[in-house]
């Protein structure tokens, strides 16, 4: 039951909080809890390591500044950065999602759902090192 899934919970409410199982390591560690949203057409807030969100933007998803004050990503003390999380949560205003907040939210949902971009850097990644190896 732990891995309950209701679509409902996406349909509900307008945006995901994400707790990443890592919050104060200097390694970027990124789990299913910070994709989850983005497969299922949800902006996001996320409580993890400093510098998520640009890692993020380097694996080309996008991530919502238009919505959220996203200057919590860049605060390296955990407990700063979680009462800058809260802050910009408490400051979000609730409003039907505007054009660019809808292509975002397409951007990552389709770019997570990419099986040319898996198979590709699962080649890159994954096969050419052992191949390159193995020799």
């Amino acid at each position: 039951y732990q891995r309950y899934f209701n679509p409902a919970w996406y349909d509900s409410t307008h945006f995901s909080i994400v707790v990443e199982t890592v919050i104060h390591n200097p390694e970027i560690f990124v789990t299913e809890k910070t994709f989850k949203p983005m497969a299922f057409y949800h902006p996001f807030v996320v409580m993890a390591q400093a510098g998520l969100l640009d890692y993020l933007h380097t694996q080309g998803f996008e991530t919502f500044e238009n919505l959220f004050d996203e200057s919590y990503d860049t605060v390296t003390d955990w407990m700063s950065r979680l009462k800058a999380v809260i802050g910009t949560i408490k400051h979000y205003v609730c409003e039907p999602y505007d054009k660019l907040t809808q292509q975002k939210i397409a951007h990552n949902h389709n770019r997570f759902f990419d099986q040319a971009l898996v198979h590709d850097r699962f080649v890159k990644e994954i096969v050419e090192p052992i191949i390159h190896y193995a020799e």
